[in-house]
């Protein structure tokens, strides 16, 4: 009887704490707490990947945690949408470009031009210093939102990234019990857990330290060490159950082969004796069959340094020989990568003409990436490429030219990569990319980084830059550069009515102002701009009726721009003969110390 008490009590006790743990579980994602790990956020229809997605694989790690890309998509999918969400890591993410030079923007160019029959939604997942782990689990998540297909680039994180093999956050556990982590990592009182336990480990190296460096637990990876050999297994583990996953919920899937810089990067200054080792003796050789000539032979030694350096941030071979026999058999896409940028390049191997560090293409490299993809889709009648008429993929030059990647964005990412290159594991010895650029745009790109200033912030700098200089095309370019991520920017209207006027082209200014004006609603600063347009182009009538306007106290102009703008109504009064009204304004303006030079100045030109 006893036994029957005490093992009722115990039952009980067991039945108040699930019940506890539950009640906790539901107050936790009713106020939709922990924030950290929550992988997508929800609002009136829209969703985006959490800024803090990543902490979900990097745990309490605060100062590893990369911040995520916020691209909003609509959940339930709109009739007629085609959703492609790209997933990996920082190359997919378009490191080092910001935007446009992006691989998911520039893969978006390409599938719209492809399919311009259907509403293209390209949803950039990509998270930088995560390895395969993450691709699986993040796949997993999205196929709620009904995608129509993956693109999958990712391998390079494999050793150091969050959860590889040989990585500082935790690294080296069996891929079991990883999986069930990740799985867990639904559970919010888990993820509340997970993090406290991560905290632990948050201190012991410097803040300046590149997120590269700082994700390292184990720098040196044999060929013949466990690490190097669980990071084999589990990445075509991975590869092999993302493929199902895709086939089971009859998603398409695209799979890249990796690709990386082999002429231009040596082996990195770390393993070996005074950070030598055999891979920098292949590399030496490489380049002496290149001096001699012998291409072949160059371009196998190349590739047999890169896999003998132990220092692991760049994918080995056999994650490639992985990809070639699973991918294919389980139905997926492989894009052959490495065969394009063997041809592509001038070189033996690709370098520096192809590539802005050890790994990150530069945008001709970015360019033939989303290039192969298509070709591939097309091929394998991926959403239909290749059986629509109207469609078709783009040119290499055609989508060099939709990118629209300017001088500036182009600063802005060899700034990154240079920072980047002076920090372990590269050499001070190795020369970063070779580029020139304007004093004043490298300047742009310094601020941009130093001080943070927003991506529309900078480049609408560059504008004034390029108007300054009277380079009027450029400076167009670097306006259409972000309206082409945001079309109802306002502020980047005004700066294409600013290149117009600066060239005497009074109407196309006007219609610029006139967009701006719509879509600030009707702010004075647009609409004084509108009014000197106008004035300028023969319609006083029209521009007194906008510079009106933009004088009334609720535009929201300054005293002086006030004063401004009844100059120029002043003006527009005159050519339209009504004296009168320009005596008023002249009287007006005379009244401020601010503005009294205008009243002389409009006086002076009066009409007697």
């Amino acid at each position: 009887m006893r036994i029957r008490r005490e093992l009722f009590g115990n039952l009980l006790a067991l039945a108040g704490t699930l019940v506890f743990l539950g009640v906790v579980e539901l107050g936790l994602r009713v106020t939709g707490l922990p924030k950290e790990g929550t992988l997508f956020l929800s609002s009136k229809g829209w969703v985006r990947l959490s800024p803090r997605a990543a902490s979900r694989y990097f745990g309490g790690h605060a100062s590893l945690v990369p911040e995520t890309r916020a691209e909003p998509f609509r959940h339930p999918k709109p009739p007629g949408v085609v959703r492609v969400c790209c997933i990996g890591g920082s190359t997919m993410a378009g490191y080092p470009f910001t935007y446009n030079g992006t691989l998911p923007a520039l893969l978006t160019d390409r599938l719209e031009a492809a399919l311009p029959d259907a509403e293209v939604e390209v949803v950039n997942l990509a998270v930088s210093a995560v390895a395969s782990y993450t691709v699986l689990d993040l796949a997993r998540h999205v196929m709620r939102f009904d995608p129509d297909l993956l693109v999958v680039y990712s391998g390079h994180n494999e050793f150091y990234g969050a959860l590889g093999a040989a990585s500082r956050v935790r690294g080296g556990l069996p891929r079991p019990l990883i999986l069930l982590h990740l799985r867990l990592q639904d559970v919010s009182l888990y993820r509340v857990i997970w993090s406290l336990i991560g905290r632990r480990g948050t201190h012991g190296r410097p803040p300046d330290v590149t997120l590269m460096a700082r994700m390292v637990g184990q720098p040196c990876v044999p060929r013949e060490s466990a690490a190097y050999r669980r990071a084999v297994r589990i990445y075509a583990a991975n590869m092999r159950d993302l493929a199902r996953l895709c086939a089971k919920h009859r998603v398409g899937l695209v799979v890249c082969e990796l690709v990386s810089n082999l002429r231009d990067q040596p082996p990195f200054p770390v393993c070996g004796e005074d950070g030598r080792s055999p891979a920098h003796e292949l590399f030496a050789s490489a380049r002496e069959r290149e001096r001699k000539g012998n291409a072949l032979e160059a371009r196998t030694r190349y590739v047999q340094a890169k896999d003998a350096d132990e220092c692991r941030f760049r994918a080995p071979s056999e994650f490639n020989d992985s990809l070639r026999a699973i991918v294919p058999r389980e139905g997926a896409v492989l894009v052959p990568l490495e065969r394009r940028f063997f041809d592509a390049s001038p070189f033996p191997a690709p370098g520096y003409d192809l590539f802005l560090d050890h790994l990150h293409p530069n945008l001709e490299g970015y360019l033939l990436i989303a290039e192969a993809i298509c070709r591939s889709m097309e091929d394998h009648g991926v959403l239909g490429l290749g059986r629509r008429a109207k469609g078709r993929c783009l040119s290499l030059a055609e989508a060099r030219e939709a990118a629209m990647v300017t001088q500036l964005e182009y600063a802005i990412a060899v700034d990154k990569v240079r920072r980047l290159m002076a920090h372990w594991p590269f050499s001070p010895d190795q020369p970063p990319p070779l580029f020139v650029f304007d004093d004043s745009l490298s300047a742009l790109a310094s601020r941009y980084h130093d001080e943070r200033l927003a991506w529309s912030e900078v480049h609408l700098l560059a504008v004034n830059f390029f108007i300054r200089h009277r380079r009027y095309e450029e400076a167009l370019d670097e306006a259409r550069a972000v309206l082409k991520q945001a079309a109802g920017f306002w502020p980047a209207w005004l700066k294409v009515g600013d290149v117009h006027l600066a060239q005497g082209r009074w109407r196309e200014a006007a219609q610029a102002y006139r967009t701006a004006s719509r879509l600030d609603g009707g702010r004075g600063h647009s609409l004084a701009k509108l009014g000197a347009a106008l004035l300028a182009s023969g319609e006083p009538k029209k521009a007194a009726e906008v510079l009106e306007a933009a004088r009334r106290p609720e535009a929201g102009l300054s005293a002086l721009d006030r004063g401004r703008a009844a100059f120029l109504l002043g003006r527009a009064y005159a050519q339209m003969g009504l004296t009168d009204d320009v005596t008023r304004v002249i009287e007006e303006l005379a009244h401020s110390p601010e503005t009294a030079d205008l009243a002389e100045l409009l006086r002076r030109e009066r009409p007697h």
